[in-house]
Protein backbone atom coordinates (compact mmCIF):
# COMPACT_ATOMS: atom_id res chain seq x y z
CA UNK A 1 0.00 0.00 0.00
CA UNK A 2 2.66 2.33 0.47
CA UNK A 3 4.38 1.57 -2.15
CA UNK A 4 1.02 2.79 -4.37
CA UNK A 5 0.61 6.08 -2.25
CA UNK A 6 4.43 6.77 -3.07
CA UNK A 7 3.58 6.38 -6.68
CA UNK A 8 0.64 8.21 -6.49
CA UNK A 9 2.38 11.29 -4.64
CA UNK A 10 5.26 11.50 -7.51
CA UNK A 11 2.50 11.21 -9.82
CA UNK A 12 0.74 14.59 -7.91
CA UNK A 13 3.75 16.42 -7.80
CA UNK A 14 4.83 15.88 -11.02
CA UNK A 15 1.26 16.87 -12.22
CA UNK A 16 1.45 19.99 -9.90
CA UNK A 17 4.30 21.06 -11.94
CA UNK A 18 2.97 20.47 -15.53
CA UNK A 19 -0.21 22.46 -13.70
CA UNK A 20 1.87 25.06 -12.67
CA UNK A 21 3.49 25.31 -16.35
CA UNK A 22 0.33 25.24 -18.09
CA UNK A 23 -0.98 28.19 -15.54
CA UNK A 24 2.22 30.19 -16.36
CA UNK A 25 1.57 29.81 -20.08
CA UNK A 26 -2.28 31.42 -19.05
CA UNK A 27 -3.30 31.64 -22.72
CA UNK A 28 -3.67 27.87 -23.24
CA UNK A 29 -5.09 27.77 -19.38
CA UNK A 30 -7.60 30.91 -20.07
CA UNK A 31 -9.18 28.85 -22.98
CA UNK A 32 -9.53 25.99 -20.98
CA UNK A 33 -10.89 27.82 -18.18
CA UNK A 34 -13.25 30.05 -19.64
CA UNK A 35 -14.80 27.01 -21.41
CA UNK A 36 -14.89 24.60 -18.20
CA UNK A 37 -18.84 25.11 -18.79
CA UNK A 38 -18.43 22.65 -21.75
CA UNK A 39 -15.54 20.89 -20.42
CA UNK A 40 -17.66 19.76 -17.71
CA UNK A 41 -20.36 18.91 -19.30
CA UNK A 42 -18.76 16.74 -21.27
CA UNK A 43 -16.88 14.55 -18.80
CA UNK A 44 -20.66 14.33 -17.16
CA UNK A 45 -22.33 13.09 -20.14
CA UNK A 46 -20.42 9.58 -19.20
CA UNK A 47 -21.89 9.86 -16.10
CA UNK A 48 -25.43 11.12 -16.38
CA UNK A 49 -28.12 12.53 -18.99
CA UNK A 50 -29.38 15.67 -17.57
CA UNK A 51 -33.43 16.36 -18.70
CA UNK A 52 -33.67 19.83 -19.95
CA UNK A 53 -34.90 21.34 -16.45
CA UNK A 54 -31.98 19.33 -15.28
CA UNK A 55 -29.25 21.23 -17.37
CA UNK A 56 -30.66 24.57 -17.37
CA UNK A 57 -30.24 24.55 -12.89
CA UNK A 58 -27.19 22.74 -13.80
CA UNK A 59 -25.96 25.56 -15.90
CA UNK A 60 -27.03 28.54 -13.61
CA UNK A 61 -25.27 26.67 -10.30
CA UNK A 62 -22.35 26.09 -12.59
CA UNK A 63 -22.42 29.42 -13.60
CA UNK A 64 -22.47 31.00 -9.95
CA UNK A 65 -19.74 28.66 -8.57
CA UNK A 66 -17.65 29.40 -11.67
CA UNK A 67 -17.62 33.36 -10.67
CA UNK A 68 -17.27 32.54 -7.01
CA UNK A 69 -13.86 30.23 -8.60
CA UNK A 70 -12.53 33.04 -10.58
CA UNK A 71 -13.41 35.93 -8.21
CA UNK A 72 -12.10 34.11 -4.85
CA UNK A 73 -9.84 31.57 -5.88
CA UNK A 74 -8.06 32.31 -8.43
CA UNK A 75 -6.31 35.10 -6.79
CA UNK A 76 -5.24 32.33 -4.52
CA UNK A 77 -3.66 29.90 -7.06
CA UNK A 78 -1.71 33.19 -8.83
CA UNK A 79 -0.59 34.44 -5.26
CA UNK A 80 0.84 30.56 -5.06
CA UNK A 81 2.06 29.91 -8.48
CA UNK A 82 4.10 33.56 -7.95
CA UNK A 83 5.76 31.77 -5.29
CA UNK A 84 6.19 28.56 -7.01
CA UNK A 85 8.24 30.27 -9.86
CA UNK A 86 10.14 32.27 -7.62
CA UNK A 87 11.18 29.02 -5.98
CA UNK A 88 12.03 27.70 -9.11
CA UNK A 89 14.46 30.04 -10.00
CA UNK A 90 16.15 29.84 -7.07
CA UNK A 91 16.31 26.54 -6.78
CA UNK A 92 13.47 24.49 -5.76
CA UNK A 93 13.46 22.27 -2.89
CA UNK A 94 11.43 19.10 -1.54
CA UNK A 95 9.98 21.19 1.51
CA UNK A 96 9.09 23.93 -0.99
CA UNK A 97 7.49 20.89 -2.98
CA UNK A 98 5.59 19.41 0.35
CA UNK A 99 4.36 23.08 1.44
CA UNK A 100 3.03 23.83 -2.48
CA UNK A 101 1.20 20.09 -2.10
CA UNK A 102 -0.22 21.00 0.90
CA UNK A 103 -1.54 24.68 -0.73
CA UNK A 104 -3.22 22.70 -3.57
CA UNK A 105 -4.83 19.99 -1.14
CA UNK A 106 -5.99 23.14 1.20
CA UNK A 107 -7.10 24.37 -2.21
CA UNK A 108 -9.20 21.10 -2.88
CA UNK A 109 -11.04 20.98 0.16
CA UNK A 110 -12.18 24.61 -0.31
CA UNK A 111 -13.51 23.75 -3.49
CA UNK A 112 -15.47 20.83 -1.91
CA UNK A 113 -16.55 22.77 0.91
CA UNK A 114 -17.99 25.01 -2.00
CA UNK A 115 -20.15 22.99 -3.94
CA UNK A 116 -20.77 19.94 -1.89
CA UNK A 117 -24.51 21.89 -0.89
CA UNK A 118 -24.98 22.66 -4.64
CA UNK A 119 -24.06 18.83 -5.92
CA UNK A 120 -26.62 17.94 -3.10
CA UNK A 121 -28.93 19.83 -4.23
CA UNK A 122 -28.04 19.24 -7.64
CA UNK A 123 -28.86 15.45 -6.73
CA UNK A 124 -31.98 15.81 -5.57
CA UNK A 125 -33.16 16.61 -9.03
CA UNK A 126 -32.19 13.02 -10.58
CA UNK A 127 -34.36 10.16 -11.36
CA UNK A 128 -33.32 7.35 -9.41
CA UNK A 129 -33.18 5.70 -12.81
CA UNK A 130 -30.55 8.56 -13.46
CA UNK A 131 -28.91 8.20 -9.64
CA UNK A 132 -28.48 3.92 -11.24
CA UNK A 133 -27.10 5.20 -14.26
CA UNK A 134 -24.16 7.28 -12.43
CA UNK A 135 -23.31 5.24 -9.51
CA UNK A 136 -22.90 2.33 -12.29
CA UNK A 137 -20.97 4.43 -14.12
CA UNK A 138 -18.51 5.79 -10.95
CA UNK A 139 -18.01 1.98 -9.97
CA UNK A 140 -16.95 0.86 -13.42
CA UNK A 141 -14.41 3.61 -13.79
CA UNK A 142 -13.27 2.72 -10.05
CA UNK A 143 -12.92 -0.68 -11.17
CA UNK A 144 -11.10 0.46 -14.13
CA UNK A 145 -8.52 2.44 -11.75
CA UNK A 146 -7.78 -0.16 -9.37
CA UNK A 147 -7.07 -2.70 -12.56
CA UNK A 148 -4.51 0.47 -13.67
CA UNK A 149 -2.88 0.28 -10.05
CA UNK A 150 -3.02 -3.25 -9.62
CA UNK A 151 -1.02 -3.39 -12.76
CA UNK A 152 1.56 -0.55 -11.92
CA UNK A 153 2.43 -2.80 -8.69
Amino acid sequence: MTKIKNKLVIKFKALFVLFGCLLLSSCSFSFVYNNSDWWVNWYLDDYVTFDKYQQAVFDKTFEKLHVWHRQTQLPLYQMQLKIFQAQVNKGLTENDLNEHYFQIRDHLLIFRQEIAPELLQLSLLLTDEQKNSFIAAVNEKNDELSDEINEES
